[in-house]
């Protein structure tokens, strides 16, 4: 069974209430081999399988930096196949389907404004790529995918890309959330945070 949350404690402290947006605590149910745990509970010299942090963010909407796109690049309708082909290209270990995003697309939380491609203007290759979300229950915006090809890291595509999605929330959502990985290499957490993301909570994902 899938655990029941408070709307009203979620929407007050999303980091901390749930790892998860609040629309997939209520439809996804956790392997049985999988246990999260926040960073308060947690013990570090407990022996685990596999043990990995992740963090979860919080932006309120009430300042945004503009989105401002490095020259070079435009936005592009990209298809689902071009979606999952560029996020694929973006992880080494993980990643998504064209099957998996078509479901995505599915979803009450769908919205078609805030899936977005960006492509080399001179190559015309996708070199940047976004999803987001927006749960109309309870006005949360959810960031789920920003990925940049290694090669057009450092010039400003992933803040463009928040700020753009960010931009596209606020009017509709009342706040919005991330997560990611801590130890990820391309360090997300300092992207979101320098897009002016807030009240860090670590959870825990723990493989029984």
């Amino acid at each position: 069974m899938t655990r029941r949350l408070s709307s009203k404690l979620y929407i007050e402290n999303p980091s901390a209430v749930s790892s998860l947006p609040f629309w997939k605590a209520g439809s996804f149910q956790i392997p049985k081999n999988i246990v999260l745990i926040p960073e308060t509970t947690f013990d570090p010299s407990a022996h685990y399988l596999r043990h990995e942090p992740y963090f979860k963010l919080v932006h309120r909407l009430q300042i945004i930096q503009p989105a401002t796109m490095p020259k070079g690049y435009e936005l592009a309708s990209l298809s689902t196949k071009e979606f999952a082909e560029h996020i694929n290209q973006c992880f080494d270990t993980i990643g998504t389907s064209e099957e998996e995003l078509d479901e995505y697309r599915t979803y009450s939380v769908y919205d078609e404004s805030l899936w977005l491609g960006v492509r080399d203007i001179k190559s015309k290759k996708v070199v940047a790529t976004a999803i987001g979300e927006f749960d109309a229950t309870i006005g949360e915006g959810i960031i789920e995918w920003v990925e940049v090809s290694e090669k057009h890291r450092l010039k400003g595509l992933g803040h463009f890309l928040v700020n753009e999605l960010l931009s596209r929330l606020k009017g509709k959502a009342d706040f919005v959330t991330v997560s990611g990985r801590i130890n990820n290499p391309s360090n997300p957490l300092s992207l979101y945070e320098s897009c002016g993301f807030g009240e860090r909570f670590i959870w825990h994902v723990i493989v029984k």
